[in-house]
């Protein structure tokens, strides 16, 4: 797809715990496609931030964020990704996910959509829309609400966000919560955005196969 000359990926992280799983399927599927890796032991919006700023010097359109501890599990990810962020006209789309490692491709009957926000584990962006848009610098904590935030202010000027029918593998990991940064987040975006941070964020629909227990 000639398209996928005008993309870069990359991600951002402070460890390497997980990124030979990406790594091994980036050179899988995608050898050819560039990729970067920030990599510093910084806040996730820091990092974040940075990644950003590696990508405008390429100086190409499509951007795509991804988590250190995604794999590919399908040849033709980007490209229905990439498709379906120019034919719906979508400023950023994501994709489902799994947790279950043999994840068969073609279990689930996916379709697009639009949603409210992404997760921070694939966000493909048109920077030809949303290249300026940057992380929220004034954030309570630097490691809370980044990839929600990022959705909100580019759902706030009147772009879409959708979801592409394909799937990535992501490790399962325990949710934690820092209750005292929650409530500090959530206090700073209600005075910023109001409900519409929260009518944007209220659910994400996005996960496929069976989630593990605990």
């Amino acid at each position: 797809m000639i398209i996928e000359n005008d993309l870069v990926m990359g991600t951002f992280t402070n460890t390497e715990k997980y990124l030979s799983g990406l790594k091994e399927s980036i050179d899988k599927f995608y050898p050819d496609i560039e990729f970067i890796l920030q990599l510093d032991k910084k806040s996730i919006k820091e990092n974040f931030e940075l990644l950003r700023e590696q990508f405008i010097k390429t100086n190409k359109r499509f951007w795509l964020f991804l988590d250190h501890d995604i794999r590919f599990i399908s040849p033709d990810t980007i490209k229905i990704a990439l498709i379906t962020l120019i034919r719906d006209r979508y400023a950023m789309v994501g994709c489902y996910s799994t947790y279950n490692p043999n994840y068969v491709i073609g279990s689930d009957q996916l379709i697009t959509k639009e949603t409210g926000w992404l997760p921070g584990y694939f966000q493909l962006v048109d920077s030809s829309k949303v290249g300026h848009i940057t992380v929220d610098f004034n954030l309570p904590d630097n490691n809370t609400a980044i990839d929600t935030t990022y959705s909100v202010a580019i759902k706030s000027e009147g772009y879409k966000i959708g979801i592409a029918p394909t799937v990535v593998y992501h490790h399962y990991k325990k949710a934690w919560m820092d209750s005292e940064a929650y409530e500090k987040t959530n206090t700073y975006v209600r005075e910023k955005w109001g409900q519409f941070y929260f009518d944007c964020t209220n659910i994400f629909e996005g996960i496929v196969g069976e989630i593990p227990n605990g």
